[in-house]
Protein backbone atom coordinates (compact mmCIF):
# COMPACT_ATOMS: atom_id res chain seq x y z
CA UNK A 1 0.00 0.00 0.00
CA UNK A 2 1.45 3.36 -1.03
CA UNK A 3 4.05 4.43 -0.04
CA UNK A 4 5.05 0.95 1.12
CA UNK A 5 5.43 -2.39 -0.62
CA UNK A 6 2.50 -4.61 -1.49
CA UNK A 7 1.05 -6.24 1.61
CA UNK A 8 2.43 -3.61 3.97
CA UNK A 9 -0.39 -1.73 5.67
CA UNK A 10 0.36 -1.27 9.38
CA UNK A 11 2.99 -1.67 12.05
CA UNK A 12 1.07 -3.76 14.58
CA UNK A 13 3.72 -4.26 17.25
CA UNK A 14 3.63 -0.72 18.55
CA UNK A 15 1.59 1.41 20.93
CA UNK A 16 -1.19 3.60 19.53
CA UNK A 17 -3.69 5.91 21.19
CA UNK A 18 -7.10 4.24 21.23
CA UNK A 19 -8.81 7.10 23.07
CA UNK A 20 -8.24 9.84 25.57
CA UNK A 21 -8.85 8.44 29.04
CA UNK A 22 -11.61 11.00 29.62
CA UNK A 23 -13.58 9.61 26.65
CA UNK A 24 -14.35 6.32 28.42
CA UNK A 25 -16.86 6.90 31.19
CA UNK A 26 -19.97 4.93 32.14
CA UNK A 27 -20.78 3.56 28.70
CA UNK A 28 -18.59 1.57 26.30
CA UNK A 29 -16.72 3.27 23.49
CA UNK A 30 -16.36 1.59 20.11
CA UNK A 31 -13.38 2.13 17.83
CA UNK A 32 -12.12 0.55 14.63
CA UNK A 33 -8.34 0.13 14.76
CA UNK A 34 -6.39 -1.48 11.91
CA UNK A 35 -9.70 -2.76 10.56
CA UNK A 36 -10.63 -4.52 13.80
CA UNK A 37 -13.68 -3.68 15.95
CA UNK A 38 -12.55 -2.72 19.45
CA UNK A 39 -14.66 -1.87 22.49
CA UNK A 40 -13.29 0.06 25.45
CA UNK A 41 -15.10 -0.01 28.78
CA UNK A 42 -14.34 1.05 32.32
CA UNK A 43 -14.40 -1.32 35.29
CA UNK A 44 -13.51 -0.75 38.93
CA UNK A 45 -9.92 -1.76 38.10
CA UNK A 46 -9.46 0.41 35.01
CA UNK A 47 -10.29 0.39 31.31
CA UNK A 48 -10.33 -2.82 29.24
CA UNK A 49 -10.06 -3.16 25.47
CA UNK A 50 -11.77 -6.19 23.91
CA UNK A 51 -12.75 -7.49 20.50
CA UNK A 52 -15.80 -5.40 19.80
CA UNK A 53 -18.35 -8.00 18.62
CA UNK A 54 -20.34 -10.40 20.80
CA UNK A 55 -19.16 -13.99 20.29
CA UNK A 56 -22.78 -15.12 20.06
CA UNK A 57 -24.25 -13.24 17.08
CA UNK A 58 -21.64 -10.53 16.45
CA UNK A 59 -23.68 -7.67 17.89
CA UNK A 60 -21.47 -4.55 18.30
CA UNK A 61 -20.57 -4.28 21.97
CA UNK A 62 -20.13 -0.54 21.74
CA UNK A 63 -23.91 -0.58 22.30
CA UNK A 64 -23.64 -2.83 25.37
CA UNK A 65 -24.19 -1.82 28.98
CA UNK A 66 -21.65 -2.02 31.78
CA UNK A 67 -23.17 -3.67 34.85
CA UNK A 68 -21.09 -4.64 37.90
CA UNK A 69 -17.84 -4.57 35.87
CA UNK A 70 -19.36 -6.75 33.16
CA UNK A 71 -20.10 -5.93 29.55
CA UNK A 72 -23.70 -7.01 28.87
CA UNK A 73 -24.73 -7.52 25.24
CA UNK A 74 -28.18 -5.96 24.72
CA UNK A 75 -29.15 -8.46 22.01
CA UNK A 76 -29.27 -11.74 24.00
CA UNK A 77 -27.74 -10.81 27.36
CA UNK A 78 -24.37 -12.58 27.11
CA UNK A 79 -21.94 -11.11 29.64
CA UNK A 80 -18.15 -10.63 29.52
CA UNK A 81 -15.68 -9.62 32.20
CA UNK A 82 -12.80 -7.18 31.82
CA UNK A 83 -10.51 -9.96 30.64
CA UNK A 84 -12.86 -10.90 27.79
CA UNK A 85 -14.14 -14.15 29.30
CA UNK A 86 -17.81 -14.97 28.76
CA UNK A 87 -19.12 -15.24 32.33
CA UNK A 88 -22.85 -15.60 31.74
CA UNK A 89 -25.13 -17.14 29.12
CA UNK A 90 -28.79 -16.52 29.93
CA UNK A 91 -30.99 -19.55 30.72
CA UNK A 92 -28.09 -21.93 31.30
CA UNK A 93 -25.54 -22.57 34.01
CA UNK A 94 -22.70 -23.99 31.95
CA UNK A 95 -20.70 -21.71 29.68
CA UNK A 96 -19.13 -23.29 26.59
CA UNK A 97 -15.39 -23.75 27.01
CA UNK A 98 -13.01 -21.30 25.44
CA UNK A 99 -15.61 -18.62 24.84
CA UNK A 100 -13.71 -15.39 25.31
CA UNK A 101 -13.20 -12.19 23.40
CA UNK A 102 -9.69 -11.15 22.47
CA UNK A 103 -8.27 -8.79 25.05
CA UNK A 104 -5.89 -6.13 23.75
CA UNK A 105 -3.07 -4.86 25.98
CA UNK A 106 -4.08 -1.38 27.14
CA UNK A 107 -2.19 1.12 29.31
CA UNK A 108 -3.36 4.48 30.66
CA UNK A 109 -0.58 7.07 30.49
CA UNK A 110 -0.30 10.81 29.82
CA UNK A 111 -4.10 11.08 29.81
CA UNK A 112 -4.36 8.62 26.90
CA UNK A 113 -5.29 4.95 26.55
CA UNK A 114 -2.53 3.18 24.62
CA UNK A 115 -3.44 -0.01 22.78
CA UNK A 116 -1.23 -2.76 21.32
CA UNK A 117 -2.67 -4.44 18.22
CA UNK A 118 0.13 -6.94 17.65
CA UNK A 119 1.37 -10.00 19.52
CA UNK A 120 0.28 -9.55 23.15
CA UNK A 121 3.42 -11.15 24.57
CA UNK A 122 5.51 -8.39 22.98
CA UNK A 123 3.53 -5.54 24.56
CA UNK A 124 6.07 -3.80 26.81
CA UNK A 125 4.67 -0.68 28.55
CA UNK A 126 8.18 0.73 28.89
CA UNK A 127 8.18 1.28 25.11
CA UNK A 128 5.20 3.65 25.19
CA UNK A 129 6.47 6.93 23.69
CA UNK A 130 7.95 9.14 26.40
CA UNK A 131 5.85 12.29 26.32
CA UNK A 132 7.63 13.45 29.44
CA UNK A 133 10.25 14.72 26.98
CA UNK A 134 7.74 17.30 25.78
CA UNK A 135 6.30 18.27 29.14
CA UNK A 136 3.60 15.70 29.86
CA UNK A 137 3.51 14.79 33.53
CA UNK A 138 6.27 17.31 34.27
CA UNK A 139 6.14 20.28 36.66
CA UNK A 140 6.13 23.69 35.04
CA UNK A 141 4.08 22.60 32.04
CA UNK A 142 0.50 23.10 30.90
CA UNK A 143 -0.76 20.08 28.94
CA UNK A 144 -4.20 19.49 27.42
CA UNK A 145 -5.85 16.72 25.45
CA UNK A 146 -7.53 18.23 22.41
CA UNK A 147 -9.92 15.61 21.07
CA UNK A 148 -9.41 13.70 17.85
CA UNK A 149 -10.11 14.18 14.17
CA UNK A 150 -11.28 11.39 11.83
CA UNK A 151 -9.40 11.49 8.53
CA UNK A 152 -10.57 9.57 5.46
CA UNK A 153 -6.96 8.99 4.47
CA UNK A 154 -4.38 6.37 5.29
CA UNK A 155 -2.21 6.62 8.37
CA UNK A 156 1.01 7.11 6.40
CA UNK A 157 -0.31 10.22 4.64
CA UNK A 158 -1.00 11.82 8.01
CA UNK A 159 2.53 11.00 9.18
CA UNK A 160 4.01 12.45 5.98
CA UNK A 161 2.00 15.62 6.58
CA UNK A 162 3.34 16.34 10.05
CA UNK A 163 6.93 15.27 9.36
CA UNK A 164 7.22 17.94 6.65
CA UNK A 165 5.95 21.27 8.00
CA UNK A 166 6.83 23.25 4.90
CA UNK A 167 3.12 23.00 4.05
CA UNK A 168 2.43 25.34 6.99
CA UNK A 169 3.62 28.19 4.78
CA UNK A 170 0.98 27.42 2.17
CA UNK A 171 -1.93 25.32 3.44
CA UNK A 172 -2.20 27.03 6.84
CA UNK A 173 -1.70 30.68 5.95
CA UNK A 174 -5.11 31.62 7.37
CA UNK A 175 -4.76 29.62 10.59
CA UNK A 176 -1.15 29.20 11.72
CA UNK A 177 -0.03 32.33 9.87
CA UNK A 178 3.62 31.27 9.51
CA UNK A 179 4.14 32.03 5.84
CA UNK A 180 7.95 31.81 6.21
CA UNK A 181 7.71 28.05 6.86
CA UNK A 182 7.44 27.27 3.16
CA UNK A 183 10.79 28.80 2.23
CA UNK A 184 12.75 28.15 5.44
CA UNK A 185 15.68 25.79 4.85
CA UNK A 186 15.34 22.57 6.86
CA UNK A 187 18.01 20.79 8.88
CA UNK A 188 17.88 17.16 9.93
CA UNK A 189 18.89 14.64 12.56
CA UNK A 190 18.79 10.86 12.22
CA UNK A 191 17.24 8.14 14.39
CA UNK A 192 15.43 7.86 16.68
CA UNK A 193 13.45 11.08 16.18
CA UNK A 194 14.36 11.85 12.53
CA UNK A 195 14.14 15.50 13.52
CA UNK A 196 13.34 18.11 10.89
CA UNK A 197 13.86 21.71 12.00
CA UNK A 198 13.34 25.13 10.42
CA UNK A 199 14.20 28.57 11.75
CA UNK A 200 11.57 31.24 11.15
CA UNK A 201 13.56 34.44 11.45
CA UNK A 202 12.53 37.87 12.74
CA UNK A 203 8.91 37.07 13.50
CA UNK A 204 6.53 39.86 14.43
CA UNK A 205 6.00 39.72 18.24
CA UNK A 206 2.35 40.68 17.70
CA UNK A 207 1.69 37.35 15.96
CA UNK A 208 -0.97 35.68 18.16
CA UNK A 209 1.16 32.66 19.10
CA UNK A 210 4.13 34.82 20.05
CA UNK A 211 1.99 37.42 21.83
CA UNK A 212 0.21 34.78 23.90
CA UNK A 213 3.42 32.92 24.76
CA UNK A 214 5.54 35.96 25.61
CA UNK A 215 3.16 38.80 26.52
CA UNK A 216 4.81 42.17 26.60
CA UNK A 217 7.77 41.10 24.48
CA UNK A 218 8.13 43.71 21.75
CA UNK A 219 11.29 42.73 19.86
CA UNK A 220 11.52 40.47 16.79
CA UNK A 221 11.64 36.77 17.65
CA UNK A 222 13.03 33.67 15.96
CA UNK A 223 10.80 30.61 15.96
CA UNK A 224 12.26 27.10 15.71
CA UNK A 225 9.70 24.82 14.07
CA UNK A 226 10.37 21.09 14.48
CA UNK A 227 8.93 17.66 13.73
CA UNK A 228 9.99 14.74 15.96
CA UNK A 229 9.13 11.10 15.30
CA UNK A 230 8.34 9.19 18.52
CA UNK A 231 6.98 5.98 17.02
CA UNK A 232 4.72 4.54 14.31
CA UNK A 233 1.70 6.25 15.86
CA UNK A 234 3.14 9.46 17.27
CA UNK A 235 4.80 12.61 15.97
CA UNK A 236 5.37 15.78 17.98
CA UNK A 237 5.69 19.18 16.33
CA UNK A 238 6.97 22.25 18.11
CA UNK A 239 7.39 25.99 18.02
CA UNK A 240 10.27 27.06 20.25
CA UNK A 241 10.44 30.83 20.53
CA UNK A 242 13.76 32.64 20.94
CA UNK A 243 15.00 36.18 20.90
CA UNK A 244 16.11 37.11 17.39
CA UNK A 245 19.68 36.17 16.48
CA UNK A 246 20.27 39.54 14.88
CA UNK A 247 19.82 41.17 18.30
CA UNK A 248 22.66 39.14 19.82
CA UNK A 249 23.02 35.65 21.26
CA UNK A 250 19.66 33.85 21.12
CA UNK A 251 17.75 33.31 24.36
CA UNK A 252 14.91 30.81 24.60
CA UNK A 253 11.59 32.39 25.58
CA UNK A 254 8.97 29.62 25.27
CA UNK A 255 8.40 26.03 24.17
CA UNK A 256 5.09 24.95 22.63
CA UNK A 257 4.40 21.39 21.52
CA UNK A 258 1.62 19.75 19.53
CA UNK A 259 1.20 15.99 19.87
CA UNK A 260 -0.15 14.14 16.81
CA UNK A 261 -1.11 10.60 17.82
CA UNK A 262 -2.04 8.97 14.53
CA UNK A 263 -3.94 5.69 14.81
CA UNK A 264 -4.78 3.63 11.70
CA UNK A 265 -8.52 3.01 11.56
CA UNK A 266 -8.58 1.10 8.27
CA UNK A 267 -6.22 0.91 5.32
CA UNK A 268 -7.82 4.14 4.06
CA UNK A 269 -8.80 6.05 7.21
CA UNK A 270 -7.16 7.28 10.38
CA UNK A 271 -7.81 8.91 13.74
CA UNK A 272 -5.63 11.90 14.60
CA UNK A 273 -5.53 12.46 18.38
CA UNK A 274 -4.30 15.90 19.37
CA UNK A 275 -2.75 17.32 22.53
CA UNK A 276 -0.92 20.55 23.25
CA UNK A 277 1.71 21.51 25.81
CA UNK A 278 3.58 24.66 26.77
CA UNK A 279 5.98 25.86 29.46
CA UNK A 280 4.71 29.45 29.60
CA UNK A 281 1.49 31.18 30.64
CA UNK A 282 0.36 28.11 32.57
CA UNK A 283 -2.78 29.75 33.95
CA UNK A 284 -4.07 31.56 30.89
CA UNK A 285 -7.45 30.19 29.74
CA UNK A 286 -7.47 32.51 26.72
CA UNK A 287 -4.23 30.88 25.54
CA UNK A 288 -5.77 27.45 26.19
CA UNK A 289 -8.71 28.31 23.95
CA UNK A 290 -6.50 29.82 21.26
CA UNK A 291 -4.23 26.77 21.12
CA UNK A 292 -7.10 24.32 20.92
CA UNK A 293 -9.10 26.28 18.35
CA UNK A 294 -6.05 26.98 16.24
CA UNK A 295 -5.06 23.31 16.23
CA UNK A 296 -8.58 22.26 15.27
CA UNK A 297 -8.71 24.78 12.43
CA UNK A 298 -5.35 23.66 11.05
CA UNK A 299 -6.38 20.00 11.25
CA UNK A 300 -9.53 20.75 9.26
CA UNK A 301 -7.32 22.19 6.52
CA UNK A 302 -5.10 19.11 6.68
CA UNK A 303 -8.11 16.83 6.39
CA UNK A 304 -9.27 18.50 3.18
CA UNK A 305 -5.84 18.10 1.58
CA UNK A 306 -5.19 14.54 2.76
CA UNK A 307 -8.60 13.27 1.74
CA UNK A 308 -8.07 14.65 -1.77
CA UNK A 309 -4.75 12.78 -1.98
CA UNK A 310 -6.29 9.56 -0.66
CA UNK A 311 -8.74 9.53 -3.56
CA UNK A 312 -5.99 9.39 -6.18
CA UNK A 313 -2.87 7.96 -4.60
CA UNK A 314 -3.54 4.26 -5.16
CA UNK A 315 -4.08 4.84 -8.85
CA UNK A 316 -1.21 7.25 -9.43
CA UNK A 317 1.17 7.33 -6.46
CA UNK A 318 4.62 5.82 -7.03
CA UNK A 319 7.29 6.51 -4.38
CA UNK A 320 10.00 5.41 -6.83
CA UNK A 321 9.33 8.32 -9.17
CA UNK A 322 7.58 10.98 -7.09
CA UNK A 323 9.31 14.35 -6.81
CA UNK A 324 11.04 14.92 -3.46
CA UNK A 325 11.86 18.40 -2.20
CA UNK A 326 14.21 19.91 0.36
CA UNK A 327 11.77 19.18 3.16
CA UNK A 328 11.35 15.48 2.46
CA UNK A 329 14.42 13.84 3.99
CA UNK A 330 12.76 13.15 7.35
CA UNK A 331 9.62 11.92 5.60
CA UNK A 332 11.65 9.44 3.55
CA UNK A 333 13.62 8.28 6.59
CA UNK A 334 10.43 7.64 8.55
CA UNK A 335 8.92 5.75 5.61
CA UNK A 336 11.99 3.53 5.39
CA UNK A 337 11.92 2.92 9.14
CA UNK A 338 8.23 1.93 9.10
CA UNK A 339 8.71 -0.30 6.07
CA UNK A 340 11.58 -2.10 7.82
CA UNK A 341 9.39 -2.68 10.88
CA UNK A 342 6.63 -4.16 8.71
CA UNK A 343 9.14 -6.40 6.94
CA UNK A 344 10.38 -7.70 10.30
CA UNK A 345 6.83 -8.37 11.46
CA UNK A 346 6.11 -10.27 8.26
CA UNK A 347 9.13 -12.46 8.94
CA UNK A 348 7.88 -13.18 12.44
CA UNK A 349 10.87 -11.57 14.13
CA UNK A 350 8.81 -9.00 16.05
Amino acid sequence: MYPFAAGQDFVRNAWYVAAWDEEVQDTPLGRTIMGEPVVLFRTSSGVSALWGLCAHRYFPLADAAVVADRLVCPYHGFEYDGGGACVKVPAQEQIPRGQALRRYPLVARYGALWIWMGAADLADPTTIPDLGQVGFGQPGWRTQANGHTPVKARWSLVLDNVMDLSHVGFLHRQTLMQDDAGEAKPSYDGAPHYRCARWLMDQDPSHPYYAFAVPGYAEPADGLMESLFFGPGLIVTSLIIHTAARLGERRQLARIYHVHAVTPETAHSSLNFSAVARNVELENPAFDDFQKQNAHAARREDVVALEKIEQVVDAWGDPRTELAGAGDLSVLRVRRHLSALMEEEAKGRL
